[in-house]
């Protein structure tokens, strides 16, 4: 493009965009070899969240089973209905909510998702029993969704996925929020990033994991008339002995303990390791550079200087 002006580049990790050979960046450095390539900071961190969300097969569980609960509600205008009843019938103070969709390119949408469904679990649940009750006996393939939804529901691998998640969101979410930002102040993004970094390595302790078991058992009191399951012990698959070798089946392995490696520690090394790799040294120094040329940063320039004078007369008045 003859004549054209780069302002600003930025792109996302698409091949098309970001090839070296032939991609977007590839022609535009033909024109330009100063040019940098800035991958898009949201975009980065929102493949970042993708793949904690489908990380293990919990996770996997959790958002799929979130989906479901979507599309089961919405599907039907009766069924919306009457979860809406339901929230006037069991929460007259607070705003209607509605179930969120869980979009697989925007992270976000698992963040809300999940929040609405903690927020109004039992109106959630209870949509669900009602339409089992009247109408899983004549229906019999929407009487097997519901109870797979309502088993799920209440299990204690439902609430301790959801709860990991929802700390992980807590974390991440002011982030995107200021990567999204219209007038993004680059040095606070660049501070948010190297934040949730540490919080959540500082999520990965024992301390942490026992406020996580903490949040779960507290939700199972507060609703006293669901008893949920607890987390399974799984054996492991038998493996056939050799000759000659003398060792027995492995011992079975605590519950808690394997959602704890298996899960909850899996999805935080992922968005650690990510983070670490995505966002760089070099890439955090060129945002910064980047920072000076902000509306901010503009305006802060464009103010005269002030002159020893004014500042003896200001500190007079003070």
């Amino acid at each position: 493009c003859v004549g054209c002006v780069w302002l600003g580049l930025s792109y996302d990790g698409a091949e098309n965009m970001s090839g070296q050979y032939n991609g977007l960046q590839a022609k535009i450095l033909e024109q330009n070899p100063q040019a940098l390539f800035i991958w898009c900071s949201a975009h980065r961190l929102n493949l970042i969240a993708s793949q904690a969300v489908g990380s293990c097969s919990n996770a996997v569980d959790l958002f799929g089973n979130l989906k479901k609960i979507f599309t089961f509600i919405t599907g039907s205008k009766a069924r919306s209905a009457f979860f809406r009843e339901k929230q006037l019938e069991l929460y007259p103070k607070q705003q209607i909510r509605s179930v969120k969709r869980v979009n697989t390119t925007r992270w976000m949408s698992h963040a809300y998702a999940l929040n609405t469904i903690l927020d109004v679990y039992d109106a959630v649940y209870q949509t669900i029993e009602e339409v089992r009750n009247r109408d899983g006996g004549s229906d019999f393939k929407l009487g097997a969704d519901c109870n797979g939804l309502l088993s799920y529901l209440t299990s204690y691998r439902f609430l301790m996925t959801a709860i990991s998640f929802k700390k992980i969101f807590e974390i991440l979410e002011p982030l995107t929020r200021t990567l999204q930002a219209r007038d993004i102040d680059i040095l606070a993004a660049m501070y948010l990033v190297n934040n949730a970094k540490e919080s959540i390595m500082a999520l990965r302790t024992e301390e942490a994991f026992e406020n996580i078991l903490v949040l779960a058992k507290e939700f199972d009191d507060k609703y006293e008339n669901e008893e949920f399951e607890p987390l399974g012990i799984t054996r492991k698959r038998k493996v056939r002995k050799m000759a000659g070798e003398l060792c027995s089946d492995e011992v079975e392995q605590n519950p808690i303990q394997k959602f704890k490696v298996d899960t909850y520690f899996v999805a935080l090394d992922i968005i650690k390791t990510q983070i670490s790799q995505r966002f760089t040294d070099k890439t955090i120094e060129v945002m910064k550079d980047f920072a000076l040329l902000s509306t901010k940063c503009m305006k802060e320039l464009k103010k005269p200087p002030n002159t020893p004078n004014t500042r003896s007369e200001e500190r007079r008045v003070g």
